[in-house]
């Protein structure tokens, strides 16, 4: 089997459209769990953009490296597992992680995926641990991106202008998070 040399640029845009199916699934996820009046939970979040990233990055690799659905899983998992936990710790702990929530499920989950990932990757390349450390950074840099809109509500009191400009750090996550992944892949797989 012929296989095709990895792209920035195809990477970065898979990373993209599986951010953007991400969040379609979010709103989709939390549609259907507040309908059967499951609320303040937030696992759906990594859930819906493990399944869309690991999807579309899948496509990818899969092509590249001839990786099997595992990819989709370890990011399904890697995202959904730290958030659900989180979501039970607020619900059953004395002092719930309000503000704090996200960050230390983006955080571990960076982790968590980093490492699964990490495992798949060592099959194709002495260099897989370096997944771990853009895994890390690039979901951490995507994450801020969003939280940055808690920031420029502040600033900006233009409903317009405001709305614009979150949809953009919104979308721009997925863009954030497929340059670092990218870079990372590259380096991985010792391609120029």
């Amino acid at each position: 089997m012929n296989r095709q040399t990895f792209s920035l640029s195809h990477w970065t845009k898979a990373t993209f459209l599986g951010w953007f199916v991400g969040i379609i699934l979010i709103i989709v996820l939390s549609s259907t769990l507040d309908s059967v009046g499951v609320e303040g939970v937030q696992f759906y979040l990594g859930v819906g953009l493990g399944a869309g990233i690991g999807f579309f990055q899948w496509r990818v690799l899969k092509e590249i490296t001839g990786v099997n659905l595992s990819w989709l899983w370890s990011s399904l998992l890697g995202l959904g597992v730290p958030f659900l936990l989180f979501d039970l710790v607020s619900m059953y702990s004395a002092q719930p992680l309000g503000s704090k929530y996200l960050p230390l499920s983006v955080g571990t989950s960076a982790v968590f995926i980093g490492v699964l990932q990490y495992f798949i990757l060592k099959k194709f390349s002495p260099a897989a641990h370096l997944w771990i450390i853009g895994s890390i950074a690039g979901w951490i840099l995507a994450a801020s991106a969003v939280l940055c809109i808690d920031y420029i509500k502040l600033i900006i009191h233009h409903n317009l202008a405001l709305f614009i400009i979150n949809l953009i750090m919104i979308l721009g996550g997925g863009v954030v998070l497929g340059l670092i992944t990218g870079l990372s892949i590259k380096k991985i797989l010792g391609t120029k």
